[in-house]
């Protein structure tokens, strides 16, 4: 028998970011892009997943770059991840 407690799962997403020409997606991570994620469209996305556990992930397109937000349940908080 364990004495591990269990932690509950904590919804949180990434945002994963493409800037037009670039050929690769890079992480966000909290606070040190806020610059890149905090606009209106990708905070609309946010809502909407906060809103709808059902949906797992929103691709945002302002102008031509794009923003891929995942969402995920995990005990502990991820690196690089925000809390949902």
């Amino acid at each position: 028998m364990s004495n591990k407690i269990e932690q509950p799962a904590q919804r949180q997403y990434r945002i994963l970011y493409k800037r037009f020409g670039s050929a690769d997606f890079a992480a966000l991570q909290p606070g040190a892009h806020a610059g890149i994620y905090d606009v209106p469209e990708v905070n609309a996305a946010l809502d909407v997943l906060r809103a709808n556990v059902d949906f797992k992930a929103i691709v945002v397109q302002i102008d031509k770059d794009l923003f891929n937000i995942i969402t995920f349940e995990q005990p502990a908080v991820a690196p690089n991840a925000f809390i949902l």
